[in-house]
């Protein structure tokens, strides 16, 4: 195996692409995974490139037949696995979202690493949430009460990319008032998600951030989540001054 490289340029990536098709047709997932691995994932390739393959990955892989590649992704300890994951399934979102949670949830429980948790919490979670929000968010708030804390993370790292790619006020509105109401977790990752989350809205909708903490109890949100939104809002404050 040779030495591990920076990987930063697409054409670098799409000679990948033709030996993938090949080797993808003569094996299994798992086979396919080892030799994605030593091509591939073992580099430091940039995300997007990740996400480029993963669109040429899924040009020959059909949705049908992915379900084990992610399953074996997920096992894969380098941090690019998760990228391919999460791009996969973005791509079940327009017509499968239900199905495409699930196996985004079955990923972070099975990786269980901030990065599988964070990188496909992103890209599946967030962008459902983003652009399905009547469907994704009542799935989220049950994983709010999931039994895995990193799942729980994830609901808080969807809230952040949702709500820094633009979700609407409204929608934001009723992502924070579910969101406040878990703020007191004692799970540390739960509480790292769900922070991020809350921090983020704090900065991009500040009065809506402290009306919404005059309606709770101050000693129902853990000091490290409110440490966050303190963070939050003096980053909004910040910027506005800059404005004026």
């Amino acid at each position: 195996m040779g030495p591990q490289l920076a990987v930063s340029r697409k054409s670098e990536v799409a000679v990948v692409v033709a030996p993938a098709r090949r080797e993808w047709a003569e094996t299994n997932a798992e086979s396919f995974v080892a030799w994605l691995t030593a091509n591939l994932l073992r580099h430091r390739v940039k995300f997007p490139l990740l996400e480029f393959f993963a669109l040429e990955l899924a040009t020959f892989v059909p949705r049908g037949e992915q379900q084990p590649l992610i399953v074996a992704l997920a096992q894969r300890p380098e941090h690019g696995s998760s990228v391919i994951i999460g791009k996969l399934l973005q791509l079940w979102l327009p017509d499968a979202l239900a199905e495409a949670f699930g196996q985004a949830r079955t990923a972070i429980t099975s990786g269980a690493t901030w990065y599988h948790c964070d990188q496909i919490g992103e890209r599946v979670f967030g962008h459902g949430l983003l652009t399905a929000h009547e469907d994704a968010w009542p799935r989220l708030t049950v994983y709010l009460r999931d039994d895995d804390a990193w799942v729980q993370r994830a609901v808080g790292v969807a809230v952040h990319y949702a709500t820094k790619k633009g979700l609407a006020a409204a929608q934001v509105e009723t992502v924070l008032s579910t969101l406040l109401l878990h703020a007191g977790t004692d799970e540390h990752e739960a509480r790292r998600g769900i922070g991020w989350g809350l921090k983020t809205i704090a900065k991009l909708h500040p009065d809506m951030m402290r009306a919404q903490l005059e309606r709770v109890p101050a000693d129902s949100i853990a000091a490290p989540v409110r440490r966050k939104i303190r963070i939050g809002l003096g980053a909004a404050d910040k910027r506005r001054h800059g404005q004026d």
